[in-house]
């Protein structure tokens, strides 16, 4: 094509999944121009939708 773009077939569940990430990263993006403070990991997770894993404590 002329202008640039490229068409592709991919399945609808993808397409959902890379429309839904989207969304999370630019809700992320946002949250982070707007904090006044850093950003926490845990803010982090939840925005991008995934839990942290559980952290063990370690001896030393």
């Amino acid at each position: 094509m002329e202008d640039g773009t490229i068409m592709v077939n991919v399945s609808l569940a993808r397409y959902e999944n890379g429309i839904r990430a989207m969304a999370r990263i630019e809700a992320l993006k946002a949250f982070a121009i707007k904090s006044d403070y850093n950003i926490s990991r845990e803010d982090i997770a939840s925005i991008l939708g995934f839990e942290l894993p559980v952290e063990v404590e370690k001896d030393e």
